[in-house]
C-alpha cells in the first residue's frame, strides 16, 4: 500500500475592556531551552531523519488511532482515486476500515469498503462492494505477524516511518512552541530517488510536506502534496495522516466466524 489532516489550532483570545496601566511592564513569553527539540530536530530543521523516524515508531508502539486520507486526481482536477483509512490499534488487537473510491489498486479497483481485524496471529477481512460482500481469512503462516501490506493497515506506508520522507524532502523549522513541539515544512526534494520509492511515482514535482512533531517525537499530523507520473499519466496527490491517543480496547467483529467459514480462500 503506497501511498496526510493538518491540525488546525484555533486560539480564541478574549478581548479586555482596558489595557495595562502605564506603569505595567510587558512580560515576554517563555522561550524553550535551546536544546528542547524533538529527536532529530534542531533550530534549522531535521538533522537526523533516522532519529525522527525512530522516535515516532517508539511513540506509536502502544495504543493509538490513525486517520488518513489519500487522494489522487487527474491533471484536470477530476478524481482518479481515494482511500480513507481509519485504524484503531492496541497491543492486543487492531482494526482498520478502508473506504476505497475509484482507481487506487488498493483492495480492488472501483468502490469498496474493507474492514480488517487481527489479534496478532491471523487476520480476517470483509469487503463490501456495491453488488456483493466477500470474506477472507489469512492464516498465521501467511499473515506472518503483519508484514507487508498488512503492516500498512496499522500505520499508513510509507508514513509509518516519517524518517523516510524527512530524508527525501528538505525540511526547515517553521514553528516552535514552548512545550517543545515543532512544525516542520518543506517545498523541495533533497533526494528525488528516495521520494519516488517512498510514494510510488515518477518525476515528482510541486512537493509540499508539512508535519507537526511533539516534544517526544510523535509525528502528530502530516500533510503531503505532490505532482508525479503514474503509468505515463500526470497525477496530483494529497495525503494527510493524523495520530490520535487511544486508551480503550478493540473488540472482535461480529462477522469473525463468518470470515473464518466463508473465506474466499477456504
Amino acid at each position: 500500500m503506497r501511498a496526510l489532516l493538518v491540525a488546525a489550532l484555533l486560539v480564541l483570545a478574549g478581548c479586555g475592556t482596558a489595557g495595562p496601566a502605564p506603569t505595567d511592564t510587558a512580560t515576554a513569553a517563555p522561550v524553550p531551552d535551546s536544546g528542547s527539540y524533538p529527536p532529530g530536530v534542531d533550530g534549522d530543521g531535521v538533522v537526523s531523519a533516522v532519529a525522527l523516524g525512530n522516535a515516532h515508531a517508539e511513540a506509536t508502539a502502544g495504543s493509538y488511532r490513525v486517520r488518513s486520507n489519500w487522494t489522487v486526481r487527474h491533471a484536470n482536477g477530476t478524481l482518479r482515486g481515494r482511500v480513507v483509512q481509519r485504524a484503531t490499534v492496541t497491543p492486543a488487537a487492531w482494526t482498520t476500515t478502508l473506504v476505497v473510491t475509484g482507481d487506487t489498486g488498493i483492495v480492488a479497483d472501483g468502490n469498496a469498503t474493507a474492514v480488517f481485524y487481527s489479534e496478532g496471529e491471523a487476520l480476517v477481512q470483509r469487503v463490501r462492494r456495491p453488488n456483493r460482500t466477500t470474506y477472507l481469512y489469512v492464516p498465521p503462516a501467511e499473515y506472518n505477524g503483519g508484514s507487508g501490506f498488512y503492516n500498512s493497515l496499522r500505520r499508513p506506508k510509507p508514513y509509518r516511518d516519517p524518517g523516510v520522507l524527512a530524508d527525501a524532502v528538505a525540511l526547515r523549522l517553521a514553528e516552535r512552541a514552548p512545550n517543545g513541539s515543532v512544525v516542520l515544512a518543506g517545498d523541495s526534494l533533497a533526494d528525488a530517488s528516495l521520494f519516488e520509492l517512498s510514494v510510488g511515482v515518477a518525476e515528482p514535482r510541486n512537493v509540499s510536506y508539512r508535519l507537526r512533531v511533539t516534544a517526544s517525537g510523535l509525528v502528530r499530523t502530516q500533510r503531503l502534496a505532490y505532482t508525479g507520473t503514474v503509468r505515463g499519466e500526470t497525477v496530483v496527490v494529497t495525503r494527510t495522516v493524523r495520530y490520535l491517543p487511544y486508551d480503550g480496547t478493540v473488540e472482535r467483529p461480529p462477522w469473525y466466524d463468518t470470515a473464518r467459514n466463508e473465506s474466499v480462500r477456504g
